[in-house]
C-alpha cells in the first residue's frame, strides 16, 4: 500500500510537470505566431504583386543564366523577361558559345524547351540568338 501512494505522487509531479511544460511551450507559439504574423503583415503591405513577380523572375533568370553558363560549350548567357501584369510577355535568350564549339553543337530547341519548363511558359514567347 505504501509503495502504491510513491508511485501515485511521483506520477502526479511528473504529470504536473508536463503539463507545465506544455503550457509554457502553448504560451511560446503563440506569441510566436502573433510575432511572425505582425512581421508577414508589414512586410505584405510593403511589397506588391509586380513587386514579387518582378523578383521571381529576377531569380529565375539568374539561376537559368547560372546553369545555362555551367555548360562547358557556353561562354555567356544573357536572358531577358518582358512582362506585364505578372504575366510573362515574352523571353530572349542570347547565347556566346566558347571558341571551340560551333552554332550546329548547341540545340535551341532544348534551350527553349528548358527556359519554357522553368518559367511555365509556351516556347512560343522564347527568342534564342546563338553567336
Amino acid at each position: 500500500m505504501r509503495k502504491m501512494r510513491k508511485f501515485n505522487k511521483k506520477s502526479f509531479l511528473v504529470f504536473g510537470v508536463c503539463v507545465f511544460l506544455l503550457g509554457i511551450t502553448g504560451f511560446v507559439i503563440t506569441r510566436l505566431k502573433c510575432f511572425h504574423s505582425n512581421g508577414i503583415d508589414a512586410e505584405g503591405s510593403s511589397l506588391s504583386d509586380e513587386d514579387l513577380f518582378h523578383s521571381y523572375c529576377d531569380y529565375a533568370v539568374n539561376f537559368m543564366t547560372y546553369v545555362l553558363e555551367s555548360d562547358d560549350k557556353i561562354a555567356d548567357c544573357e536572358i531577358n523577361v518582358s512582362y506585364s501584369n505578372e504575366e510573362i510577355l515574352s523571353v530572349t535568350a542570347e547565347i556566346v558559345l566558347t571558341a571551340q564549339n560551333t552554332e550546329n553543337e548547341i540545340q535551341s530547341d532544348k534551350i527553349a524547351d528548358y527556359i519554357s519548363q522553368t518559367l511555365d511558359i509556351p516556347t512560343e514567347k522564347i527568342a534564342i540568338s546563338i553567336h
